[in-house]
């Protein structure tokens, strides 16, 4: 009897020590999940402020006379980056991770939209930018739409 008396309360504390290392490993991990997301998010917003800094997709149209006419696409591509950047931080800022798809399709985005505006409109016929800005429109309207952004 007296054995039997002892092993159950080392079988307790053997059982709340599991406990609380899962629930402690489960914790930690998760807080690295939400730094790692507020990582990624200022690094997206790094990437959407490159676009920005000299006026973004729509003020590359508008300096250019035979984009001008269009550059309200270039409006709507910055505000849906905008907005999916901004979507982006507030989820990590809450504490959750963002899925890795929704990242890496903005990124893609980002990322289109930053070899655009690298292009020159002197030296890019002006008929290749546009059906490279209007397929930049579809794409973000349709992550957007997907992402209910």
């Amino acid at each position: 009897m007296t054995t039997c008396t002892k092993t159950k309360p080392r079988l307790k504390s053997i059982r709340a020590i599991f406990l609380g290392s899962v629930i402690l490993f489960f914790s930690s991990s998760g807080l690295a999940l939400a730094e790692d997301c507020k990582e990624t998010a200022k690094q997206i917003r790094g990437d959407y402020e490159v676009i920005q800094a000299d006026g973004g997709i729509w003020r590359f149209m508008e300096k250019s006379t035979r984009l001008r006419a269009d550059s309200m696409w270039g409006l709507q591509i910055d505000g849906i980056l905008q907005r999916g950047v901004t979507h982006i931080e507030s989820v990590c800022e809450a504490g959750k991770p963002a899925p890795a798809s929704l990242i890496k399709e903005l990124s893609d985005l980002l990322g289109q939209a930053r070899s655009l505006n690298n292009k020159s409109t002197s030296r890019t016929p002006a008929k290749k930018l546009k059906q490279i800005i209007e397929s930049l429109l579809k794409e973000s309207r349709s992550w957007a739409e997907k992402n209910k952004i």
